[in-house]
């Protein structure tokens, strides 16, 4: 069965992992990179539905690499993760085509990482609608409600966000 790629782009040691593994759980191929310039090479030798980039990075910012993105590939899918939301120019997101801008500490805290699979899965069926009937996810919903306790709890508790775990 043809399983989605997600690259997800992220300088943090730890966060990128926890998102992968999630991903991983939901029947997704992800693929993580800490670095921009690795992250383009992957882009241009590998079949990508689906890119996650942190907003805050050394090399550039979220939108200056999906500017970058956009010219060898104006279509792809992207979600942004950010710790600090209130500096992503809106307009210029909306002006990229970024499907979502997703506050990274609100996600955990919420209690609801399925909602970036679910975020993810609409963008990528929007894209490509092949996908539209593959891995739904109320199949993998029970699976996946025990993924999403025990990964907040272990992203809480390695410090990746710096915060205790949460009940």
């Amino acid at each position: 069965m043809l399983k989605k790629n997600v690259l997800i782009v992220d300088d943090h040691r730890i966060y990128p992992d926890c998102i992968a593994t999630l991903f991983e759980r939901a029947g997704w191929q992800p693929w993580v990179s800490r670095d921009i310039s690795l992250a383009f090479d992957f882009l241009n030798t590998h079949h990508v539905h689906l890119l996650i980039s942190d907003f805050k990075m050394p090399e550039m910012n979220g939108l200056e690499f999906v500017e970058r993105v956009r010219e060898s590939h104006p279509h792809l899918p992207t979600i942004f993760l950010s710790a600090s939301t209130e500096e992503i120019d809106p307009n210029k997101v909306q002006m990229l085509g970024v499907h979502s801008v997703v506050d990274k500490l609100s996600l955990i805290k919420s209690s609801d990482l399925l909602s970036l699979i679910e975020l993810a899965e609409e963008a990528v069926c929007d894209r490509f609608p092949q996908f539209s009937s593959s891995f739904p996810l109320s199949d993998n919903k029970k699976r996946m409600v025990v993924t999403d306790r025990v990964m907040r709890n272990y992203c809480s508790a390695v410090g990746a966000l710096g915060f205790v775990p949460i009940p």
